[in-house]
């Protein structure tokens, strides 16, 4: 009887080593599963995190380079989706800056109130711009005009003048002519 007990006693301390051994190892590979599944998740989000405090800084060229089918992977593809979209606008309003009005950019959806913001602004300056183009038309048109007029005032006096210089002209000999009659007269008075 006291052989069966130490049997069942080391036995026993058989299946706690062996019980401690596999527990320690399950919590061993437990901390090495959370590590390496915390790591796959805080390493992209620390990549988005940056690319996102470049574009608040107004850097448009950031890029993601996260190929993955989960939820981190569809993040990664919407911020790089929307990194391209401000690029697209930051290279349409450097057109417009450029006094490039020609130029459209493409409404995303119908909540893209960017985009249909900056199509208006480029409509309302091409509409302002037709509008100064037709007064200035306009005033060249006066100017003109008003050229003309001046030209035609000018001739106008021009004439004024000289017919002004042939009535004086005209004048003086009658006054010559009557200075002369008036001393004709006095010679034949006296």
């Amino acid at each position: 009887m006291g052989n069966y007990h130490s049997e069942q006693t080391a036995d026993i301390r058989t299946f706690v080593f062996w019980s401690a051994g596999i527990g320690l190892a399950m919590v061993a590979l437990s901390l090495l599963l959370v590590f390496f599944n915390t790591n796959q998740i805080t390493k992209p989000l620390q990549n988005i995190t940056v690319a996102a405090q470049h574009m608040a800084q107004g850097d448009t060229s950031v890029r993601l380079d996260i190929q993955r089918k989960d939820e981190i992977g569809l993040l990664a593809a919407s911020f790089t989706e929307m990194a391209e979209a401000s690029r697209r606008q930051a290279e349409f309003v450097e057109l417009v800056a450029t006094g490039d009005y020609r130029s459209e950019i493409p409404v995303r959806s119908e909540q893209d109130v960017i985009n249909k913001a900056m199509n208006a602004m480029v409509a309302s300056n091409n509409e302002m711009i037709a509008r100064v183009r037709v007064s200035s038309d306009q005033v060249s048109s006066a100017s003109g005009q008003i050229a003309q007029a001046a030209q035609t005032l000018a001739t106008g006096s021009t004439e004024q003048a000289a017919s002004v210089d042939e009535f004086a002209t005209t004048l003086g000999g009658v006054l010559n002519q009557t200075k002369e009659n008036a001393a004709n007269a006095q010679s034949a008075l006296a």
